[in-house]
């Protein structure tokens, strides 16, 4: 999972390489750095034809790691979609979206939900974290989900 974490993360990240990798036993859902999933990375240093290869290839783009400690079960570090943001990675954005990325549960997590009276609100307001593109990309989707929605 090692080799993998670096074809991702350090630019050798061809599909070809990522699928002799998987063919070895490489987990496509393996977590690097505690919370960090091997789509995560992807989203976040690679392009976008490696986001899609891995998403063909089973890597699911709602996925988070959770932990339980007693009888509570928390998701811990960030959705791919959000990981993807703070990098002003408008193209791999697309890609999650279009793979069925899940704009509302990205932006609004739990804990937030007492922000604003309104939930469309607390993710519109977390958008001005991330680089122009990236924000162009995510407001044209919360549009077109309010579009469908309201």
């Amino acid at each position: 999972n090692a080799a993998l974490y670096v074809a991702i993360r350090w630019g050798c990240n061809q599909t070809n390489n990522i699928a002799i990798l998987l063919k070895h036993g490489a987990d496509i859902h393996a977590d690097f750095e505690s919370s960090y999933m091997v789509l995560d990375k992807a989203a976040m240093y690679s392009e976008p034809e490696t986001v899609q290869f891995l998403i063909d290839n089973g890597a699911k783009v709602n996925y988070r790691k959770t932990i339980t400690v007693d009888t509570y079960v928390d998701e811990i570090g960030y959705p791919t979609l959000m990981n993807a943001a703070f990098e002003n990675r408008a193209d791999n954005i697309r890609v999650l979206l279009r793979a069925g990325a899940d704009l509302y549960k990205s932006f609004t997590p739990l804990s937030s939900s007492k922000e604003h009276s309104d939930p469309y609100q607390t993710v519109f307001s977390k958008f001005y974290r991330y680089g122009a593109e990236a924000r162009a990309v995510l407001l044209e989707a919360l549009g077109q989900h309010l579009l469908r929605t309201r």
